[in-house]
């Protein structure tokens, strides 16, 4: 199977940052040889010097694909990275099943939604991160268009709950850089409380210097061990989104669990497929500053029962966030998409007869 993707090379992993993508070695464990083909750099492509959208188009890796890897089994890619390959795959005769990966929702780009309507009209199937996205990519682009949800992982050896010997949990920790999060709501829920708040996120909030005289914005670029501590001192952790049509707010839910820690979030559709039991988590309505007042109360209050609540957590992304469990969805989705070795039809290089 070949792989494209919008970014550059993948600088692969280390004790000291998180390895969530353990692709190769799972699905080759699942019987496909990986091949991932980067986009080219300038001068021969010019997206490098704009958007990743723009650098994902790269005719020539495109044209790459379609004469040198025709028989390939499948070709997984970003709706970018697929659109020529997918607008061509009949003129050149492509046996490989497309599949694209990770829908990017953009309703205000223009370029983003005709690219995602082209392509997932032509794809044999396309992967997003959360069931909502399933119903809203047929209302938008393709009422037949073949769709499947694989929730997203985390890596769970990183990720892991650790003790501060020089400090202990004693503080609201919240994160996050997209446009989906709403820290208004968290400070408005915060706003005259007194506790201890720190929230790591790029544009300056609007901090009331006497409603938050408590609260912290953190601007430091942190090395990924730094940021996992600020989890570890963390005695709640709020992961607070308006109600998005991408997963907005997923990566800093799932760390949050695995770390074990205290955890309340906000009721965004789009989150729920990675929502654990209320005895894990909190859940709290989209918007409601006072539910998410009472929610942190509660738990700042009681604090064996949160840190109860947390280890509860763990053992949830334990059994749902771990990597194997993605990969092995992934496999099934990509083994789902081959002809049968019975059917008389060949099957495309790149996968093998006998996994393992």
């Amino acid at each position: 199977m070949v792989q494209l993707f919008n970014g550059g090379p993948d600088r692969g992993g280390g004790d000291d940052r998180p390895q969530h993508g353990r692709y190769e070695s799972c699905l080759e464990e699942a019987g496909f040889r990986i091949e991932t083909i980067n986009p080219n750099q300038s001068p021969w492509n010019l997206g490098p010097r704009h958007h990743n959208a723009f650098r994902g188009l790269d005719p020539l890796r495109a044209l790459r694909v379609l004469l040198l890897r025709r028989d390939a089994a499948i070709i997984c890619a970003h709706a970018e990275s697929a659109l020529i390959v997918l607008l061509l795959r009949r003129l050149f005769r492509l046996r490989a099943r497309v599949v694209v990966w990770e829908l990017q929702w953009s309703a205000s780009w223009r370029f983003r939604v005709i690219v995602n309507r082209l392509a997932i009209r032509r794809a044999d199937c396309s992967v997003v991160f959360g069931s909502n996205q399933i119903e809203l990519a047929r209302e938008r682009f393709d009422p037949g268009a073949p769709l499947v949800c694989i929730p997203f992982c985390i890596d769970l050896d990183f990720f892991r709950a650790q003790a501060c010997p020089d400090e202990t949990p004693s503080e609201i920790f919240s994160c996050g850089f997209d446009d989906g999060r709403d820290f208004p709501l968290l400070l408005e829920a915060c706003h005259g409380l007194g506790l201890p708040v720190l929230i790591k996120t790029g544009g300056k909030l609007p901090l009331d210097p006497v409603g938050h005289a408590t609260v912290r914005q953190n601007f430091e670029r942190l090395s990924y061990p730094d940021f996992r501590r600020l989890y570890a001192r963390a005695r709640i952790v709020v992961v607070t989104t308006h109600a998005t049509e991408n997963a907005s707010g997923v990566t800093a839910l799932m760390e949050a669990m695995a770390m074990g820690r205290p955890t309340i979030v906000t009721d965004n559709p789009a989150l729920r497929d990675y929502f654990a039991p209320p005895d894990a988590l909190r859940i709290v309505p989209v918007g409601d500053a006072a539910a998410l007042r009472a929610a942190i109360l509660d738990l700042w209050r009681h604090p064996e029962e949160a840190e109860a609540m947390g280890r509860r957590a763990r053992a949830f992304a334990e059994r749902h966030f771990h990597p194997r469990l993605h990969f092995q969805r992934v496999a099934d989705l990509y083994k789902s998409l081959l002809p049968p070795p019975s059917a008389g039809v060949a099957r495309p290089r790149g996968a093998l007869e006998n996994p393992g």
